[in-house]
């Protein structure tokens, strides 16, 4: 706080005593200026019938059309090289995944909106899918509309798949073993053994 107020930090607390937080609430609405003795003070400094007004407002979704939106949205994407990957640089879920808030409380795909910015439609139940297999990535030319289906059939012939990595695994734990000679296999296990 002292930093943000470029106050020395030996005399906040004498600062905040000096300057009192005001009533948020005030003594009429933030909106259409009915004192509180006319209208109840409802939450945030708003009447019942304002608050709901503005909550209905902010849950409405804007156009995919909006140069805001649009403005907003791609600020938050990386682009270095028109045919490489657009790497999205906000928050992301567990699997890297972009995401971007659409309106308030409501998380859409980073992938499926930038898809959706450039072809001006929403993909309704259809998936946003990867050619380039990068969760992060926005470049439009790396996106494409599919099904589930589609999507794991691309994952199959990929090699992304986790029982076909696993087998990869395997195999590479063979190849191994065969190329380490018998004798040194045999000195390793006498020392495990002890």
């Amino acid at each position: 706080i002292a930093q943000q107020l470029q106050v020395p930090t030996t005399t906040v607390w004498g600062w905040l005593k000096a300057h009192p937080r005001k009533n948020s609430k005030g003594s009429s609405c933030h909106r259409c200026g009915a004192p509180w003795e006319e209208r109840k003070h409802f939450a945030k400094g708003y009447c019942k019938s304002c608050y709901n007004y503005i909550s209905a407002q902010r849950s409405t979704p804007p156009p995919l059309n909006s140069p805001e939106l649009a403005e907003r949205f791609w600020s938050k994407v990386i682009v270095v090289d028109e045919n490489a990957c657009w790497m999205w640089r906000a928050s992301t879920d567990k699997k890297g995944y972009g995401q971007f808030v659409w309106t308030p409380g409501k998380h859409k795909g980073a992938h499926r909106m930038a898809w959706m910015l450039t072809h001006q439609e929403d993909p309704g139940s259809s998936v946003i899918c990867h050619s380039c297999d990068t969760p992060g990535c926005c470049n439009p030319e790396h996106l494409w509309k599919g099904t589930y289906k589609q999507n794991s059939q691309d994952m199959a012939k990929k090699g992304r798949h986790a029982t076909q990595q696993l087998q990869t695994a395997k195999d590479l734990l063979a190849v191994v073993q065969d190329a380490v000679p018998s004798a040194l296999r045999e000195k390793i296990r006498n020392f495990l053994d002890g």
